[in-house]
């Protein structure tokens, strides 16, 4: 039994790559080609009628007083003809590769259960195909099938499909499509540039969204990710001007290189804590990004594109040794980094994570604040382009300014200021405030915070203060304050320890200490109606089904719930 398995393959191999370019005889104005002797079996070698645009093939034919049944047809036996249908007999088991191909006047085809194998390119370009019936006998759809079938706005396929190949129904006309349950791959670009998909439902046994697999539906409105997704390859929804959500599986590893373009209308992007490698792009719409605890940084690496000198080569190969992710997303000098960018939340995590500065080549003089690094180029810190409300920080930083030439930051040759935040909370895991360079309205330092080095952040702006602690941390370069701050900014505390604040070191200079009346850092996030269900995380990146008590992330924001 194993050998006539392994030898129907290797014949359905046969017949779907050899072309039609011999046959043995001419019957209903057809070419066939015996293809069994023994078992008196033929396959259609072409159109000998140029005639015939109402296809219909045989389920046998007489050659010699023998009958011989119809088992399959020939790679590009009806290539670039002009048949109008198509219709196929039960005892049909094989198609060839572009067996129709570009059949430009092809508007119906009827297929039989029996079919057992669909040859690559097979119906690509029928511009005028609109409908087909896939059988139940067939398993998977051959790579380009239906590519370029530009009318084709309806395919059912049933629950026997286990295989779509790459771009199986790329640039077609396909508006909705099922993806049966037992479907265990979809290829490269399977629905690639189709303009009119607006709605996709996914198999639940899923484990990859490949590489452009949706790039270019810009009507693309609805695609539910099954938990099984871990991975999601390189531009998958790169174009997808319609989609304004993006769900990620709970278990997904793998985020690719720009998934989403520039232009997306996705708002908000929670990254979970499976996620451990990540490309990027500057998401122009992109409110509000929280980053999961399996991201140890940024998905950036920061290159310049000049190469016209010695120095610009040696900045080259700096950044191609020392970024974060060699094969993440250049940004070039003129690109601004999610300019809309409101909220950016850092979860929860004991690991340090790296937060990098990016190029501007804009020459000094001409931008008040800048970065440089050895070669004497400019750098902007992360985000620092946006008007950001909220921004979380969960987890010590890393490399946000360098400290020593050994070290993987950047020297730094600027003044603080530069960017604005609404209001930054250092919480979580933190027990130092890391270094800002944005201007701040409102800090709050979490419970764990032990030290602050006043030098870290840019303190003219601070108008608040909101102290976790019920043990003040260690306030370092207390000297570094206007004395305008110590007499303007109100401190809140918590409940009974504005003796020990105001006792202090560094902390009894202010003027202004309160004790707070709620033990919360979320003074100044707002719930704002959602265009969508909303959809609920912990801070570690973990999907919730209902919000829990405490911090939870509920539409890509960070809200208090008692």
């Amino acid at each position: 039994m194993k050998t006539k398995l392994t030898s129907l393959t290797i014949l359905a191999v046969m017949l779907c790559s050899l072309p039609a370019s011999a046959y043995d005889f001419e019957a209903e104005g057809l070419y066939f080609t015996i293809t069994s002797t023994s078992d008196f079996t033929v396959g259609v070698s072409g159109l000998a009628d140029s005639s015939i645009v109402a296809l219909k093939i045989p389920s046998s034919v007489t050659y010699k007083s023998k009958t011989l049944q119809v088992k399959s047809i020939y790679a590009k036996a009806f290539q670039n003809t002009q048949i109008e249908s198509l219709s196929v007999p039960s005892t049909l088991s094989i198609i060839g590769d572009q067996a129709f191909y570009s059949c430009s006047q092809l508007k119906t085809v009827e297929l039989k259960e029996g079919l057992t194998s669909l040859g690559s390119e097979c119906f690509s370009d029928c511009e005028k195909l609109v409908e087909i019936e896939i059988p139940t006998t067939l398993t998977y759809i051959s790579s380009r099938a239906f590519n370029g079938c530009k009318k084709l706005t309806q395919c059912n396929l049933h629950e026997n499909i286990v295989t779509i190949n790459d771009y199986a129904f790329g640039n077609s006309g396909i508006e909705n499509i099922n993806v049966p349950n037992n479907c265990e791959s979809i290829g490269i670009g399977v629905f690639y540039g189709a303009v009119n998909l607006k709605q996709v439902t996914l198999s639940s046994n899923l484990k990859t969204i490949p590489a452009y697999c949706f790039s270019g539906c810009s009507n693309l409105q609805s695609v539910s990710l099954p938990t099984s997704i871990t991975s999601i390859g390189d531009y998958a929804f790169q174009g997808c001007k319609s989609l304004k959500e993006l769900l990620l599986p709970p278990y997904l590893e793998s985020f690719g290189e720009s998934v989403i373009s520039g232009d997306s209308l996705i708002k908000s992007l929670v990254i979970p804590n499976s996620v451990t490698n990540i490309g990027f792009y500057n998401y122009k719409y992109l409110k509000s990004i929280t980053f999961g605890t399996g991201l140890s940084g940024l998905p950036f690496y920061y290159d310049y594109n000049y190469d016209y000198s010695k120095t610009y080569k040696a900045m080259n190969a700096y950044f191609n040794q020392n970024s974060y992710n060699s094969s993440g997303t250049r940004l070039t000098y003129n690109d601004a980094l999610c300019e809309n960018l409101e909220e950016v939340i850092i979860a929860d995590s004991e690991k340090y994570f790296s937060l990098k500065g990016f190029l501007d080549v804009w020459i000094k003089g001409e931008k008040d604040y800048y970065f440089k690094d050895d070669f004497g180029k400019e750098f902007y810190p992360p985000f620092s382009n946006c008007d950001i409300k909220y921004y979380y920080v969960g987890r010590p930083l890393t490399d946000i300014k360098r400290f020593s030439e050994k070290s993987t930051g950047f020297v730094i040759n600027s003044t603080q200021g530069h960017g604005h935040i609404g209001l930054l909370e250092i919480a979580g895991m933190c027990t130092t405030v890391p270094y800002f360079y944005q201007r701040v309205d409102t800090l709050v330092l979490g419970k764990n915070i032990k030290t602050f080095d006043v030098s870290n952040i840019y303190m003219d702006s601070i108008k608040t203060i909101r102290c976790m602690s019920v043990i003040p941390p260690t306030l370092n370069s207390s000297n570094l304050i206007l004395t305008s701050t110590y007499t303007d900014l109100a401190v809140y505390v918590p409940q009974g320890t504005l003796a020990t604040y105001q006792s202090a070191d560094g902390w009894k200079n202010f003027w202004n200490i309160q004790e707070a009346s709620e033990a919360s850092g979320i003074c100044a996030i707002e719930t704002k109606p959602q265009d969508v269900a909303p959809h609920y995380y912990d801070l570690q990146g973990r999907r919730l089904s209902k919000p829990q008590k405490g911090i939870n992330i509920i539409n890509g924001r960070k809200i208090l719930v008692k």
